[in-house]
């Protein structure tokens, strides 16, 4: 996605998977998509919502979780 350096300057390092998150308690089990993303400067709660939408729009997926990874 080499555009998203140009819509998010912030984004430093993006891995994004889709993974099966099981409740503890019973057998239920739903798919989430995560993105995990190395920020150069925090974002803000809107522009984090519109990264969120960004992706799951150019993913064709119908969300995205954003996980922050720390910075090293």
């Amino acid at each position: 996605m080499p555009e998203l350096k140009v819509i998010f300057p912030q984004v430093a390092d993006i891995a994004v998977a889709t993974t099966t998150l099981a409740k503890a308690d019973t057998s239920q089990v739903d798919t989430l998509h995560v993105a995990l993303v190395k920020l150069r400067t925090p974002l803000g709660v809107a522009r984090r919502k519109e990264l969120s939408r960004y992706l799951a729009a150019r993913l064709r997926l119908p969300s995205v979780e954003i996980v922050d990874l720390p910075a090293k």
